[in-house]
């Protein structure tokens, strides 16, 4: 009995009868992997639009901050509201992928 049941699950016709036992193992490595990703990449749009947001309204408010650089001020206030909007474009694709990934 047990040289049979060694036989079927050694066996390369035991497997190809039912690849499911191959597949489904590795499906679910790659499924996690996937997952793995797509977390990563959810933190780095947060992450991401955080930074762009805290640019936008460091350009947008630096001469009340008490900074005075040498920028334009029409171009920095220009570039802030671009950076801010492409922040918040970015948290928007964040929740948009978390929301997707759960």
């Amino acid at each position: 009995m047990i040289s049979l049941l060694a036989k079927c699950f050694f066996s390369i016709d035991f497997y190809l009868s039912c690849p499911s036992r191959i597949c489904g193992w590795y499906m679910s490595l790659e499924q996690r992997e996937q997952k793995n990703q797509r977390n990563i990449k959810i933190v780095y749009d947060f992450t991401m639009a955080l930074l762009w947001t805290i640019l936008g309204l460091f350009l947008l408010l630096y001469r009340y901050l008490g900074f005075e650089p040498d920028y334009d001020p029409f171009l920095a206030s220009m570039f802030g509201g671009v950076c801010v909007v492409y922040g918040a474009f970015r948290l928007w694709r964040g929740i948009k992928r978390k929301k997707e990934n759960w």
